[in-house]
């Protein structure tokens, strides 16, 4: 048994290891409904700063695929941010 006790590459798509040691377990349409939600949170216009913020959270895998749905939503988000 591997690391996750015997979850097979199917099962450990939609797990996340939480930082307090809690399997946390998110869809990929729910990571991106969240990370879109955080950015309509955010109030700075700086890229890094909001990716930063939200790669922090527990929704979002170092190595997921979630990263190219989060790079394009600071860049948005930053940009959005400096016409107001």
């Amino acid at each position: 048994l591997g690391v996750l006790g015997g979850f097979g590459r199917a099962d450990c798509e939609s797990i996340v290891w939480h930082k307090k040691g809690v399997f946390m377990e998110y869809a990929m349409d729910e990571r991106c409904e969240r990370i879109i939600k955080e950015c309509l949170l955010l109030k700075t216009n700086n890229p890094i700063k909001i990716f930063r913020t939200i790669a922090n959270k527990d929704y979002v895998r170092i190595h997921g695929p979630e990263h190219h749905i989060l790079d394009g939503a600071c860049i948005l988000t930053a940009f959005i941010m400096t016409r107001d």
